[in-house]
Order: structure tokens, then sequence, then C-alpha cells
């Protein structure tokens, strides 16, 4: 006999397209008419931010809609706390779970974690509550912290290692569950030949067809280590004339031409070295199509190096500065020091090596198939749900 439908509600403090948003949104559809583990069907709603600052788009809605994902309206969930909001928020939320909407919470950002927790104190009826902590590192335990992690039933990181961490937040590692990050599926059915994107990318930027490019896709701002590049980029150059940088991203205000503009004409490589700013979508994957090679210094605010796992899944290999976390999503073969002289030659060596290339490219995808396609995540969601509703049943 198959279970009641399992009612699991979104929440994300945000209308901006910011912080894990995607990985939110993907989880949830990912699970959009599958079953958990106990053979309930799951029905996933997103509970879109009302607070929308002014002359702004709701890019969350607008990509709910994309996705065909369910959304609900009526909490405010603004980002940043306020006392009266938080506070109308809980009680309509609380109202929403006695009226049996929800089955289970699941809060994305710590501002509609608190507005969960604070429903589930008013509320008669008790549903889990299943937190998304999409950083590298657990929360500080600050007392509306404490108070949010007091009420939730699992956590869910995006790699692993992280579970004791959550011990001072009062939550046990077998409590701690990991929630791969997904990928939008546009990135795994992108076409195996790219002769088209490669083509197009080297005209737009007046370049050969031959040229070899090498793409980065980070904001520009002073800590991403723009000199210790444009340092291993003149060796690069000097050694394989061909090559030439992309950097896709936009610059913080008035840091352009000190980071960018005037070390790239000392080092004497700025036609070697192109901007093409801020892509999305369909565009951003083209570009991305078009290089024969990946690289990421540092890890940028994102944890999940979303950028670095999309190149990944389209087949792109990838060389990436030695940082723990980095290491974790691409593996030893593929972290060089961040020192000049050994990112340039890790860089040429599989610039002058196009069959390396081809095999670390399929590498790279197979490993983004097996471990970031939505489905995977959906897969995982869909066991810690059944696990807090068994967990909860049993406690009833």
């Amino acid at each position: 006999m198959r279970r009641p439908a399992c009612k699991v509600l979104h929440l994300y403090a945000n209308h901006k397209w910011t912080g894990p948003a995607d990985l939110a949104l993907l989880v949830a559809r990912a699970t959009l008419g599958r079953d958990d583990p106990s053979g309930g069907r799951v029905e996933p709603s997103f509970a879109l931010a009302g607070f929308v600052h002014g002359g702004m788009d709701h890019a969350i809605r607008a990509r709910c809609l994309e996705l065909g994902l369910p959304f609900r309206e009526g909490l405010s969930l603004r980002r940043h706390f306020r006392v009266g909001s938080t506070l109308r928020d809980a009680r309509r939320l609380a109202r929403w779970i006695d009226a049996g909407a929800v089955d289970v919470l699941h809060a994305h950002q710590s501002g509609d974690h608190l507005v969960a927790a604070l429903a589930l104190s008013q509320a008669r009826r008790r549903v889990p509550l299943v937190r998304s902590v999409w950083e590298v590192d657990a929360p500080r335990p600050w007392p509306r912290a404490l108070y949010s992690f007091a009420k939730t039933d699992a956590v869910t990181v995006p790699l692993p290692g992280s579970d004791a961490a959550f011990a001072r937040l009062g939550i046990a590692p077998r409590r701690v569950f990991l929630l791969p990050p997904p990928l939008d599926a546009a990135f795994f059915a992108a076409a195996a030949d790219r002769n088209v994107e490669r083509a197009s990318l080297r005209a737009e930027l007046s370049l050969d067809p031959s040229a070899l490019l090498v793409g980065i896709t980070a904001r520009i701002q002073r800590r991403r280590r723009w000199a210790t590049l444009w340092q291993a980029w003149q060796r690069v150059v000097s050694r394989e004339p061909a090559a030439h940088l992309v950097v896709l991203g936009r610059p913080d205000a008035g840091v352009f031409e000190e980071l960018c503009r005037d070390p790239l004409g000392r080092l004497g490589i700025e036609r070697h070295v192109h901007f093409l700013g801020y892509r999305r979508g369909e565009r951003y994957r083209q570009a991305l199509l078009a290089l024969d090679l990946f690289t990421m210094l540092v890890p940028g605010s994102d944890a999940t190096a979303r950028a670095l796992r999309e190149a990944m899944a389209l087949g792109i290999p990838v060389v990436c500065g030695d940082s723990g976390r980095l290491r974790a999503v691409v593996g030893a073969s593929s972290v060089v020091p961040l020192d000049p002289a050994r990112l340039s030659a890790a860089l040429v060596d599989l610039l002058v090596d196009r069959q390396r290339r081809a095999t670390l490219g399929l590498r790279a995808r197979a490993t983004a198939r097996a471990r970031w396609m939505p489905e995977v995540a959906g897969a995982a969601a869909l066991t810690v749900y059944g696990q807090v509703r068994a967990q909860a049943g049993a406690a009833s």
C-alpha cells in the first residue's frame, strides 16, 4: 500500500540569484514526483521570498518557472534578520504546518532556517526539519544558530569530511548527510562535438582557428590571486605562443586597471588575455565548450566550486590550485601548488599534448556524471527525507 505523499517545502531567504540558489532549486526539482525509501511520493515546492528590492526582478521565481518547480507565496523570507518579518513568517509557516500543507521543511540559508525553527516551536503538528549547509565550514555557534539547529533533524553538506564540525551545534555525526551539489542537466546534455563553439569563440576574439584557449571563471577581485596567474601566463606564452587565456567574470568596482590592465601591460601579454565579462545560460556554456583547458586558482564564495564542476561536466580537462576544497572536487592529479613556475608547467604540458587533454576531459566528464547529475542529488535528498520521517514516526 502506497504511503501518502510527502510534501517538502524548501525555504530560501532571498529573491536574488546568489549564494546556493541554483543548488537549492535543482535539489528540489530532482525530487519532484519521485518516491522516498519509505514509498511516499515526494511533492516538493519552493517558498518564494516575498521581499524584493525595488526595481529588481525575482530571479528565483523565474528559475522555478523555467524548471517547472511548484512554488508557494506568502512569506517575506528576508535575507537579513528583521524581527517583525521573521516572526510574521514563523506564525504563517506554523499555520501551514498545522493545516497539513507541509510534511518536511528543508531550509537552505540561516535566515529561513531560523524562520523554520520558530515555526516548529509554535506549530501543534511536528514535522522534520532538514538544513542544507552549502558552505565548507559549519556555522558559528551564535545564539540564533544554536536555537535553529536545536530544532533540526538532519543536516546535509556538499563535501565529505565535515560531519564532526557540527558537534558544537548539537548535531551528532550520524545526523549529517552528504548531499552532492547538483549541476544543471544542460551541462550533461551538451554535444560531444565542440567544433562549432570552438570556431565561434575564436572568430569573436579575432584569433586563428588553431589558437589554444584556457579559461577561468572568477570574479575579478583582489583575493583571487590574479598576479600569480599573470606571472604563470607569461611563462606559458613564452613556451606556447598559440595559447590565449579567456576570463569569464566581471570586475569589482575600480579594480580592473590595478589587477588586470596595468600588470598585463607591464608583462607584455595583454594580447594573450581576453575578458568576456559575465555570461549566463547558453552563452556561458558555449564559451566553456570552446575551451581546450580550464583552470581555477582558489575557491570563490561558492564552496562547491560550481564553475570548475561545470567545466568538468562538459568534458574540459582542468588544472587548479592546491586548495583542500578544490582537491576534494577534482582529485589530487589535477591540482598544483600556486607557484607561477609549477602552474605554467602544468598548463603547458597539457596544451602541447592533445591526446592527454582528451583523456583527462573524458575522465572529468565521467566524474561529473557520477557525482553531480541532478538524479544523484535527488536520490541523496530522498534518502534524508525517508530517514527523518521514519525517525519522526518512531518518536511519535
